[in-house]
């Protein structure tokens, strides 16, 4: 079969005019098949399995930022990271959940300053969940336990701090998760709104939008399905494997799908579809070993929720886990990989859904950000220890800044 390469913009745009000028659906090349449909764009990437090597990333780490340490100022506790962002100057900032704090370190690790703190004053945060790397190397961090939005500049001085009402009032029980291109927040669901009937395999409805800090305007932009989830013996469970929504925000799209199929769909700040990508998977069976390894994972996690009985369970594994953008904007799906096999391998595309490779991160880290030439992430070991690790990133000959 043909091996999926990187397209540049100005060769899909030639492909894509010559299938047009030659008055068929679509056009083929590299291993993508693109046509039209209705205005909607379908990419297809298909192939026996996709190129590596385009991008890889270091197998040691540049920084290494761990609690304490030697020295005369060592790091504080890391505990709960919620964020990290990678600013122009090479400093690190991570949003520290357990002590509700921005931490601010050097591009070598070291400990800088912290800013923030408990409480409900300017600047301050309850429950602080997610931290935005915006235009100017501006900091926003949501706390949904004030309903609040906080936006600082490089030096963590608060510049900004809408009323919560104002963004209660507009988000309703949404979540903030995400940034489009222009400064707008994306919204995702905060939870259950209702609980469904107790019988067989429930999927919940869910709605992905957007929030202007600046006006208070809200809107939706796409409807999504939550996790499968069962009741059993008087309990909800989620299902082992089960299948559910994942969306992100990338430039001024969205993207959303089902976590369980080899497909993703593109939709416009106005909700419209403007594209489709798929790309080839082989389902994986769950194993009995699988359901086991889950209710031993389950039961490490939480020693007070039971895990789900034993014969609960999706049929195969998921297709991903994880969606992700970079500073490039080019999207990063996370393959399905339990706990229990490291490494993590993520399918890269470009801005039009061309499958460029795929690429192994290094073993339990998950990514709190990816730039141009860095990959940001958190590692926490099996006692619960969180070290957060910046890797250097290679991206092989034609594959910089478009």
């Amino acid at each position: 079969m043909a091996r999926i390469r990187f397209l540049t913009r100005t060769a899909w745009c030639c492909a894509w005019a010559l299938a047009a000028a030659c008055g068929v659906e679509g056009g083929e090349a590299g291993g993508t098949v693109f046509r039209d449909s209705a205005g909607i764009a379908v990419v297809t990437n298909h192939g026996a399995a996709a190129p590596t090597g385009c991008i890889s990333v270091a197998p040691d780490p540049e920084a290494t930022i761990e609690s304490g340490g030697s020295g005369g100022a060592p790091n504080p506790l890391l505990f709960q990271v919620r964020g990290g962002a990678v600013l122009e100057d090479g400093r690190i900032v991570l949003l520290n959940g357990g002590s509700q704090q921005l931490f601010f370190c050097s591009a070598a690790g070291s400990f800088l300053s912290a800013k923030g703190g408990k409480g409900s004053g300017p600047g301050e945060f309850l429950q602080p969940r997610w931290m935005g790397h915006g235009r100017a190397d501006s900091l926003i961090v949501w706390d949904p336990g004030q309903r609040r939005l906080s936006v600082f500049d490089p030096d963590g001085r608060l510049v900004e701090s809408p009323r919560g009402d104002q963004a209660s009032a507009a988000l309703g029980p949404a979540n903030v998760s995400g940034l489009f291109a222009d400064g707008t927040l994306f919204t995702i669901p905060a939870g259950m709104s209702r609980m469904p009937p107790p019988v067989g395999i429930q999927r919940l409805p869910e709605a992905y939008g957007w929030y202007d800090r600046t006006t208070g305007a809200a809107a939706t932009v796409v409807e999504g399905r939550g996790m499968e989830m069962t009741f059993s013996d008087g309990a909800w469970f989620d299902v082992p494997f089960g299948r559910t929504d994942m969306a992100l925000a990338l430039g001024m799209d969205v993207v959303i799908g089902d976590r369980g199929e080899a497909s993703l769909r593109v939709h416009d700040r106005e909700g419209r579809l403007r594209r489709i990508v798929t790309w080839p998977s082989t389902p994986v069976a769950v194993t009995a070993r699988d359901r086991s390894r889950y209710r031993q994972a389950a039961l490490e996690a939480s020693r007070l929720a039971a895990p789900p009985p034993e014969e609960i369970s999706a049929a195969t594994r998921p297709v991903f886990s994880s969606l992700t953008g970079d500073r490039l904007g080019w999207l990063w799906v996370g393959l399905y990989s339990p706990d229990w096999e490291p490494p993590a391998n993520w399918l890269v595309f470009d801005r039009d859904g061309v499958l460029l490779c795929q690429v192994t991160s290094p073993a339990r880290v998950r990514v709190l950000e990816i730039g141009e030439r860095y990959l940001l992430g958190l590692l926490r070991n099996e006692d619960g220890e969180e070290t957060v690790v910046k890797y250097g990133l290679r991206r092989g000959g034609g594959m910089g800044r478009q």
